[in-house]
């Protein structure tokens, strides 16, 4: 709306794509407290999306994950974990589960990668991927995060072989070399268990009313 006042409706100065980025973010926030109701809880997986919506546009336009947001996603999570505790919402088991949970499956993804990249020749997975992978756990616990590995995979794959026929490949060829960034497939999948919410993998603690 600044926008707009500043340049006129018919602007060229007007920047859509930051304008379309702002609506994503104010409809994802609404959209995750409509479903989960206008509790703490509920803003923080709110300000998780957002903070998903912001990486996604920048790994898109850049190819790459600032640490900076996977830091902000991080402290979020810390926040409310460490205020569900003092309300008694949470216990210290719970939130060493959480914490656990992102340790083991960054370890594990990393371990992955560099198996990968040393078989394919080729980096299989970026830093930065991984690390919001961790995230990603330290706010669902390692069995959704598994589903987020799973529909983020299945995400890629679409959208490679979208623009496989597109032919929007790198000019060296090759399934493995193209530079589509995964970013957006990662958090796509995070969303997706916001909204799907509900405890489906045995193990998870209830810890907080979204895996009750």
């Amino acid at each position: 709306m600044s926008a707009l006042l500043r340049h006129g409706v018919g602007a060229k100065a007007i920047d859509l794509d930051r304008i379309a980025a702002s609506l994503v973010c104010a409809g994802s926030f609404v959209l995750v407290c409509a479903l989960h109701g206008y509790t703490v809880e509920a803003v923080e997986l709110a300000i998780f999306a957002v903070i998903l919506v912001r990486i996604s546009s920048i790994d898109f336009e850049r190819r790459v994950i600032p640490d900076a947001l996977l830091v902000a996603a991080a402290a979020v999570r810390l926040a409310y974990l460490g205020f569900a505790w003092c309300c008694g919402l949470a216990s210290g088991q719970d939130v060493a589960f959480y914490a656990i949970s992102a340790l083991v499956v960054g370890l594990v993804l990393v371990v992955s990668v560099v198996v990968a990249d040393f078989l394919f020749d080729a980096e299989s997975m970026g830093g930065g991927d991984v690390k919001l992978y961790a995230v990603s756990a330290w706010y669902f616990g390692w069995g959704k995060a598994l589903l987020v590995v799973m529909l983020s995979c299945l995400f890629g794959i679409v959208a490679a072989l979208a623009s496989r026929r597109r032919g929007d490949e790198a000019e060296s060829g090759g399934f493995m070399k193209r530079t589509l960034p995964f970013g957006p497939a990662i958090a796509l999948a995070c969303f997706a268990v916001m909204v799907l919410g509900g405890a489906q993998f045995d193990g998870v603690p209830a810890g907080s009313s979204f895996f009750a």
